[in-house]
């Protein structure tokens, strides 16, 4: 790139990696060889975020000015476009099947869409309902469990159902019950010390 970059996302086998900077180019690189495949050039907006479709030749844009596009990387154009937030993308993620599709921005929104056509399925308004709301700047899918976690400005982690669409989960207690389950069943096969911390707190939290 020839100004700072701003994402990078691989592909679900990994062989390739996309890149986006300041400069506005979104480029294909194939990992094993580190070389170029492909660049692109929106010429409308700066893309900020990245995020591979599986199963499709998709890549998944947020734009600075709130847009949210798929790019097909066969064809090099702009398979659909919609405008998503009022500001910046802060952050994307797509589910392992590629159906759905979450995304965050600077506008204090966290919004799940369907894939492939864009179209919106929830909004969490946990953020813009706040007494002062809070920016979204990276959320992510547990695609073993109907869960979303988010993080912002806040400075906490919520943990969302993906059947709770208007507010977070209805107490403290309920999101550590959700998330606990979440650790032990994601956890369970991994018996590492490195997780001792996340299984010190749920074990103390049923004693």
């Amino acid at each position: 790139h020839e100004k700072a970059g701003l994402a990078l996302a691989f592909n679900p086998n990994g062989s390739l990696l996309a890149s986006c900077g300041e400069d506005g180019a979104i480029i294909l690189w194939e990992t094993a060889t580190r070389q170029q495949r492909a660049t692109y050039q929106d010429g409308a907006a700066l893309p900020t975020r990245l995020q591979f479709v599986p199963n499709t030749d998709m890549l998944a844009v947020g734009f600075n000015n709130g847009q949210l596009a798929l790019w097909n990387l066969v064809s090099g154009a702009i398979a659909q476009r919609v405008q998503a937030h009022n500001q910046f993308v802060g952050t994307l993620d797509v589910n392992a099947d590629g159906t759905l599709l979450l995304s965050g921005g600077e506008d204090n929104t966290l919004k799940l869409w369907t894939l492939p056509n864009i179209a919106e399925y929830a909004r969490f308004t946990g953020y813009s309902d706040a007494e002062q709301p809070e920016q979204v700047y990276t959320a992510r899918f547990a695609d073993d469990h109907d869960a979303i976690f988010s993080g912002g400005t806040d400075r906490t982690i919520r943990v969302w159902s993906r059947e709770v669409t208007t507010q977070p989960f209805a107490s403290a207690e309920e999101m550590l019950a959700f998330a606990c389950a979440w650790i032990d069943d994601t956890l369970r096969a991994d018996s590492s010390a490195a997780y001792d911390e996340y299984r010190r707190i749920c074990r103390k939290r049923v004693k």
